[in-house]
């Protein structure tokens, strides 16, 4: 699997582009909102994970981007927020 992660801090994206590693996928790291739907829209993804407070762009405005344009490609969204509303 061929997997796309949009996350800005360090900890996390290490973290989580360890265990994709480790399960075998292959895994690109962008650390900017607008880099990250600009590769979205240019390259085949079988998944991307967005994080929802990012520079440049947030998750919840690449996501919609990404529907209108038609893409399909299943998404996980990554927080930190923690208010139950935030999460929903």
């Amino acid at each position: 699997m061929n997997i796309l992660l949009i996350e800005d801090e360090d900890k996390i994206a290490d973290f989580v582009m360890t265990g994709l590693n480790e399960a075998g996928m292959q895994a690109e790291h962008l650390t900017d909102g607008s880099a990250g739907l600009q590769r979205a829209l240019s390259t085949p993804f079988d998944a991307i994970v967005i994080d929802l407070m990012l520079p440049g762009l947030d998750g919840i405005s690449i996501i919609k981007h990404l529907r209108k344009s038609g893409l399909t490609t299943p998404l996980v969204l990554l927080t930190a927020k923690t208010d139950l509303q935030d999460r929903l």
